[in-house]
């Protein structure tokens, strides 16, 4: 992924399958959410972390890359970034969903760390129709079955 920042927003840009989303720094949640797969991003800084607040889901998608854990569209992400050296960048993410999972438990701390290298930078990704087909019956499919 890669960070963009620009005057009241950041982009955040991601190299599988050439995603992004904004991060909104002047603003709050919009009353009238637009209901999408990224949601609705605003960010703030808390010292040195940036601190991202994210609602208004559509409830297709799964919680993590990592996680067979369905989202639904009352989930709420909030991530935390931070630089913890030169070169090493900790996000620390809570997730939130009192449809999925009931109640107001949360899953808290869950982290990922991410190394900088100056030469970097984001690659092609393409997605053939065979990877195109089988994310239908993995993840669309059953979405839609689900409702």
């Amino acid at each position: 992924m890669e960070f963009v920042q620009v005057p009241g927003r950041i982009y955040q840009f991601f190299e599988y399958h050439r995603e992004w989303r904004v991060i909104w720094m002047d603003r709050q949640h919009p009353k009238d959410l637009e209901s999408t797969y990224m949601g609705n991003s605003v960010g703030k800084w808390d010292g040195d972390t940036l601190v991202v607040d994210t609602i208004g889901f559509n409830g297709k998608d799964f919680v993590d890359i990592d996680s067979s854990h369905r989202m639904s569209d009352a989930f709420h992400l909030v991530e935390r970034y931070k630089r913890v050296s030169y070169d090493d960048m900790e996000l620390s993410m809570d997730f939130h969903d009192p449809k999925a999972w009931g109640g107001t438990a949360a899953w808290e701390g869950v982290k990922r760390n991410f190394k900088f290298k100056p030469d970097w930078k984001l690659q092609e990704y393409y997605c053939t129709k065979e990877e195109w087909e089988d994310f239908d019956q993995k993840v669309l499919k059953p979405a839609a079955d689900a409702k």
